[in-house]
């Protein structure tokens, strides 16, 4: 899908177009590394500070991967 979503977004004139592969990309190594920190830094129970950026991460990272795959449906920009 990223191979996909990077061949049809350079092929746009649109800018914010051609920069969402390396939103999608960003969003997914953001929560990543979230997830990643929160179970570290849990001694007991889970930081809420973290868990509240974790969940955060995770609607952007929906956010921006429905909006791929809006932009894989079109033909033309």
């Amino acid at each position: 899908m990223i191979f996909k979503l990077y061949k049809t977004c350079s092929e746009s004139r649109l800018t914010y177009i051609k920069w969402l592969p390396y939103f999608l990309l960003g969003s997914i190594l953001i929560q990543i590394l979230l997830g990643i920190f929160t179970v570290i830094n849990s001694k007991g129970s889970i930081p809420v500070a973290l868990g509240v950026m974790h969940q955060g991460g995770a609607l952007g990272l929906i956010t921006v991967t429905v909006f791929a795959i809006f932009v894989l449906r079109i033909k033309k920009l």
